[in-house]
Protein backbone atom coordinates (compact mmCIF):
# COMPACT_ATOMS: atom_id res chain seq x y z
CA UNK A 1 0.00 0.00 0.00
CA UNK A 2 1.21 3.50 -0.68
CA UNK A 3 1.55 6.31 1.80
CA UNK A 4 -1.24 8.71 -0.17
CA UNK A 5 -3.87 6.29 0.25
CA UNK A 6 -2.93 6.22 4.38
CA UNK A 7 -1.97 9.91 4.89
CA UNK A 8 -4.38 12.28 6.35
CA UNK A 9 -4.45 15.39 3.25
CA UNK A 10 -5.65 18.38 5.18
CA UNK A 11 -2.64 19.47 6.70
CA UNK A 12 -1.98 22.89 8.30
CA UNK A 13 1.44 23.90 7.21
CA UNK A 14 3.32 27.67 8.39
CA UNK A 15 4.75 30.18 6.20
CA UNK A 16 8.80 30.95 7.55
CA UNK A 17 7.84 34.30 7.95
CA UNK A 18 4.85 33.27 11.13
CA UNK A 19 5.69 34.71 14.01
CA UNK A 20 6.74 31.83 17.15
CA UNK A 21 3.52 33.43 19.59
CA UNK A 22 1.05 32.86 15.88
CA UNK A 23 2.89 29.20 15.66
CA UNK A 24 1.78 28.57 19.49
CA UNK A 25 -2.07 29.28 19.15
CA UNK A 26 -2.08 27.29 16.38
CA UNK A 27 -0.20 24.35 17.40
CA UNK A 28 -2.65 24.93 20.55
CA UNK A 29 -5.53 24.96 18.93
CA UNK A 30 -5.03 21.97 16.31
CA UNK A 31 -3.79 19.84 18.99
CA UNK A 32 -0.44 19.60 17.58
CA UNK A 33 3.53 19.03 18.61
CA UNK A 34 4.56 19.43 15.03
CA UNK A 35 3.77 21.81 11.90
CA UNK A 36 5.57 21.89 8.52
CA UNK A 37 7.21 24.73 7.31
CA UNK A 38 6.31 26.00 3.61
CA UNK A 39 6.84 28.29 1.16
CA UNK A 40 4.32 28.43 -1.57
CA UNK A 41 6.67 25.73 -3.55
CA UNK A 42 7.89 23.47 -1.41
CA UNK A 43 8.05 22.27 2.00
CA UNK A 44 10.99 24.02 3.90
CA UNK A 45 11.31 22.89 7.79
CA UNK A 46 9.58 21.29 10.56
CA UNK A 47 8.82 23.09 13.74
CA UNK A 48 7.90 20.98 16.99
CA UNK A 49 7.23 22.30 20.30
CA UNK A 50 10.32 21.12 21.27
CA UNK A 51 12.27 24.26 19.05
CA UNK A 52 10.08 26.29 20.78
CA UNK A 53 10.88 25.31 24.43
CA UNK A 54 14.43 25.49 23.02
CA UNK A 55 15.38 26.99 20.37
CA UNK A 56 13.23 30.24 20.67
CA UNK A 57 14.07 30.49 24.33
CA UNK A 58 17.64 30.60 23.47
CA UNK A 59 17.31 33.58 21.37
CA UNK A 60 16.22 36.04 24.61
CA UNK A 61 13.61 37.61 21.95
CA UNK A 62 9.69 38.17 22.54
CA UNK A 63 7.58 35.07 20.69
CA UNK A 64 6.37 38.15 18.81
CA UNK A 65 9.35 38.83 17.23
CA UNK A 66 10.71 35.26 16.55
CA UNK A 67 9.85 34.14 13.39
CA UNK A 68 9.55 29.90 12.87
CA UNK A 69 12.09 30.45 10.03
CA UNK A 70 14.78 30.84 13.04
CA UNK A 71 14.02 28.07 14.74
CA UNK A 72 12.81 25.63 12.43
CA UNK A 73 14.45 22.13 11.69
CA UNK A 74 15.73 22.54 7.99
CA UNK A 75 17.19 18.84 8.64
CA UNK A 76 13.65 16.72 8.17
CA UNK A 77 12.66 13.61 7.06
CA UNK A 78 10.22 12.63 4.76
CA UNK A 79 8.91 10.63 2.34
CA UNK A 80 7.22 10.42 -0.93
CA UNK A 81 3.44 9.93 -1.64
CA UNK A 82 3.98 6.85 -3.62
CA UNK A 83 6.45 5.25 -1.28
CA UNK A 84 5.67 1.75 0.28
CA UNK A 85 3.80 2.43 3.43
CA UNK A 86 5.38 -0.90 5.64
CA UNK A 87 8.55 0.39 4.52
CA UNK A 88 8.24 4.03 6.10
CA UNK A 89 6.61 2.75 8.64
CA UNK A 90 10.43 1.07 9.48
CA UNK A 91 11.95 3.99 9.29
CA UNK A 92 9.58 6.02 11.03
CA UNK A 93 10.24 3.25 13.83
CA UNK A 94 13.91 3.07 13.72
CA UNK A 95 14.33 7.25 13.39
CA UNK A 96 11.64 7.28 16.56
CA UNK A 97 9.62 9.35 14.30
CA UNK A 98 5.34 9.51 14.98
CA UNK A 99 4.99 11.79 12.26
CA UNK A 100 5.99 12.71 8.86
CA UNK A 101 5.57 14.78 6.40
CA UNK A 102 4.24 13.73 2.93
CA UNK A 103 5.69 15.54 -0.59
CA UNK A 104 5.19 14.82 -4.05
CA UNK A 105 8.50 14.56 -6.63
CA UNK A 106 8.38 18.14 -6.28
CA UNK A 107 8.63 18.24 -2.26
CA UNK A 108 5.35 19.96 -1.82
CA UNK A 109 3.27 18.71 0.93
CA UNK A 110 0.53 16.94 0.18
CA UNK A 111 -0.26 15.45 3.51
CA UNK A 112 1.61 14.01 6.63
CA UNK A 113 1.09 10.51 7.89
CA UNK A 114 1.68 9.07 11.62
CA UNK A 115 2.80 6.05 13.07
CA UNK A 116 -1.08 5.64 14.45
CA UNK A 117 -2.10 6.13 10.15
CA UNK A 118 0.21 3.26 9.71
CA UNK A 119 -1.03 0.88 12.49
CA UNK A 120 -4.54 1.14 11.61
Amino acid sequence: MQIKELMRRHVRALSPATSVQEAVYTMDSLGVRVLPICTPFELVGMLSDRDIAIRATLLERSPKEVKVGEIMDTDMVCCLEDADSELIAREMEERRLSQLPVVDHEKKLVGMVSLQDLVL
